[in-house]
């Protein structure tokens, strides 16, 4: 079973941020998750919220702001006595510095039709042109994102991101094509991980932050990654695992 970094190690440094996860690799981690937006020239952006209010200096719209304006904005907003600014990062530029990195989830973010048509694109073309050795894999909870990726015939792992029971969602996970199944942690259960395990999808469980509760999702086989904002509190469950 891996641990994954939840945009980077959310509670420990700024999230999706390089800082973030050089703290995580720091740790041991080598698996990660982050979101993707578009900026306003259109580039891969590493950021979750639709505004940069609640994670910078600043505040406005993510698809309003330039790379190179979102560049210069500190996302350690969280983080106060963080020792360094965080830059809202690149795709391309994370990667760059981060080759240690095993696999990354690639939660596509969009808030209309457009957008998501829009940011699936521009993650296919990236991937197509990607060189590095990290195995991305492509989620999303937009089903517009996942569909564009299917017109696409995109051969990248791709993910249903899922927090209500509604639609079903190894169904709808199937219909789109996914391999990996990625769910709210109150929707793991030993008899829908079984079903969506027989159904030949991955499990990766959200957001797993308390241990008490990491080693119930662990127990429960066929659960192969816990997605997390605190891997430093995690780790001593997969130590004892080893």
């Amino acid at each position: 079973m891996k641990l994954i970094g939840h945009r980077g190690a959310r509670d420990e440094a700024p999230e999706n941020t390089i800082a973030g996860f050089k703290h995580g690799i720091s740790l041991g981690i080598l698996d990660f998750e982050l979101d993707l937006r578009l900026s306003k020239d259109g580039q891969l952006v590493v950021i979750h919220d639709a505004t940069v209010d609640r994670t910078t200096n600043s505040s406005g719209k993510v698809a309003k702001l330039t790379a190179k304006e979102l560049s210069q904005l500190n996302a350690q907003f969280a983080h106060p006595l963080w020792d360094q600014a965080c830059p809202v990062p690149l795709l391309k530029d994370l990667l760059n510095a981060c080759p240690e990195i095993n696999s990354i989830q690639l939660e596509m973010k969009a808030d209309n039709r457009a957008e998501a048509y829009a940011v699936a694109e521009a993650t296919h073309e990236f991937c197509q042109q990607y060189k590095g050795k990290t195995n991305l894999i492509l989620t999303s909870l937009n089903r517009h994102c996942l569909t564009t990726l299917v017109r696409l015939k995109s051969p990248q792992p791709r993910g249903l991101v899922v927090e209500y029971s509604f639609p079903p969602p190894i169904h709808t996970a199937k219909k789109l094509g996914c391999q990996y199944l990625c769910l709210d942690q109150i929707l793991c259960s030993s008899a829908r991980v079984k079903a969506a395990t027989n159904a030949g999808l991955t499990v990766s469980v959200w957001t797993v932050n308390e241990l008490e509760v990491a080693r119930k999702l662990a127990a429960i086989r066929g659960v192969s990654s816990l997605i997390t904002d605190r891997p430093s509190e995690l780790m001593e469950l997969f130590q004892d695992a080893a």
